[in-house]
């Protein structure tokens, strides 16, 4: 386990493997979903999940990042790169909900208090509107996962800008 994850239950009161962000709608008329970076906290935002940078969807192991979709240049490793110059993960112009899960590999469980996020640098058409944070143990998320947070109108913010929110 991660240190500081034990002490600290998350909503739902459970630790998880496997975190998603999924997206319902942008504070744009844009269907793409466009993150350059997210990470997770389980002990108060002093350190954020993944520690270690993706080089691809499943490195470093045990990390594993996927999305319902991506396009050619931007899968969902770049999401958790910890780059916020180059691509970022972006999705095509499909319809939503999107998603973007990390599996955090076995044993590697948090109890995640917050989310950090942040935008992307394609203007408002790709900022998250309605979203939410889930949990899940199985990686299935067909019923079985927890909503840990959920956040609806959001408001228009300025290209890269970091999202902190508590769970």
């Amino acid at each position: 386990m991660i240190p500081g994850s034990l002490a600290m239950m998350a909503a739902g009161g459970g630790v998880y493997r496997y975190l998603r962000f999924h997206q319902t709608a942008n504070v744009g008329a844009s269907n793409i979903a466009s993150l350059w970076e997210i990470d997770y906290s389980a002990d108060e935002g002093t350190t954020y999940v993944p520690t270690s940078a993706m080089t691809s969807n499943s490195a470093p192991s045990p990390l594993v990042a996927s999305a319902d979709m991506a396009a050619a240049s931007e899968p969902a490793y770049k999401a958790f790169d910890s780059l916020t110059s180059g691509f970022s993960w972006k999705t095509t112009n499909d319809p939503h909900p999107h998603w973007l899960t990390i599996d955090l590999g076995p044993g590697n469980e948090i109890a995640p208090n917050r989310v950090r996020f942040v935008t992307s640098n394609d203007g408002n058409d790709f900022t998250p509107k309605d979203f939410t944070i889930q949990g899940s143990n199985t990686g299935a998320f067909t019923g079985e996962q927890v909503t840990l947070f959920t956040k609806t109108n959001e408001v228009t913010q300025p290209d890269k800008t970091t999202m902190t929110y508590t769970i």
